[in-house]
């Protein structure tokens, strides 16, 4: 039997620690075939937890009857006037909140909400941010994707120096008080959990990653691969250039070397390399210099709270 839309937030229960107090945000544009099953879900799994929570869809200008089943299953609804985004969704949403802790979850069916306590309780445990860490055959896809996937999972571990399972998972559990000064660096469109991902972590706030299996979503994806990689390339590189400018410089510099390579490799054949190499290594000085100053000039954002939870209202 299904799980009644009419089902309300358990207050009596609710518990003053950390994450106690959700706000679940979904952003969504044309889901009517899955939105009803996974506010159901959510609803099912947050009333197990005794915790106090609330729900907002922001319908993002939907052709189909997407607001309306949302609204049927009590959350919140906030509808923009034009399309505006899944990124710019997002921001609409985690700012209407009234809540200190933010969780976020595609509308599509593709992530599983009964993993949402296990984000909760490693969120629980002092992170700033917990993110769903994909995994699954659904997720897997092609050989191609896999590949494309890697090289940007390098290129962001390469800019924030450390590990990062999973760049830009739609689902995750963050501090309100942590993202709402970020939200103007970050992306309107699908590169928003990207832009996260980076701007918490080259700020030293702490994020886990608790596994999930990834699903097979409902109905036709939104995401076009090559506008959207650029575009996330862009964002990577607008706040890389922000926060550590150092490593945008010496990426530069790096790939001056790589792609002059085939040229002094076909000079080489005429015996006349000495000017061109010289040139090649005395750009890629200049770069690694310039990228000095720039990290010199930047001023340093303030070192963040070591304990979020103590804000927690």
């Amino acid at each position: 039997m299904g799980v009644s839309c009419e089902s309300s937030p358990t207050a009596d229960g609710a518990r003053t620690e950390r994450g106690s107090r959700l706000s679940l945000v979904l952003p969504a544009y044309d889901e009517e075939r899955a939105i009803g099953q996974v506010l159901r879900e959510a609803r099912s799994t947050l009333d197990a937890q005794a915790i106090d929570y609330e729900i907002i869809v922001v319908d993002d200008e939907s052709s189909d009857a997407t607001g309306r089943i949302a609204e049927e299953c009590g959350a919140t609804v906030l509808r923009n006037v034009q399309r505006g985004g899944y990124g710019y969704s997002l921001m609409r949403g985690i700012r209407h909140a009234r809540f200190p802790t933010i969780a976020i979850l595609d509308a599509d069916g593709s992530y599983p909400v009964a993993a949402l306590p296990a984000l909760l309780e490693a969120y629980r445990e002092g992170f700033a941010m917990a993110v769903a860490e994909r995994q699954g055959g659904d997720y897997a896809n092609s050989a191609r994707m896999k590949l494309l996937r890697g090289l940007f999972r390098l290129l962001a571990e390469f800019i924030v120096g450390k590990r990062v399972p999973d760049v830009n998972s739609g689902m995750r559990v963050f501090d309100r008080s942590a993202v709402l000064p970020l939200l103007p660096h970050m992306s309107y469109g699908f590169s928003f959990t990207t832009s996260i991902t980076l701007l918490f972590m080259m700020r030293a706030l702490p994020v886990t990653y608790v596994p999930i299996e990834f699903q097979k979503r409902a109905g036709r994806s939104k995401v076009r691969y090559l506008r959207d990689s650029l575009r996330a390339l862009q964002i990577v590189a607008s706040i890389t250039a922000r926060l550590n400018p150092i490593k945008l410089f010496l990426l530069a510099a790096l790939l001056n070397l790589l792609g002059m390579i085939p040229v002094l490799w076909l000079m080489s054949f005429w015996g006349r390399v000495t000017v061109p190499v010289i040139l090649v290594l005395e750009t890629s000085v200049i770069l690694v210099a310039l990228g000095l100053l720039v990290e010199a000039l930047i001023p340093k954002p303030p070192f963040p709270h070591d304990h979020p939870e103590d804000d927690e209202q």
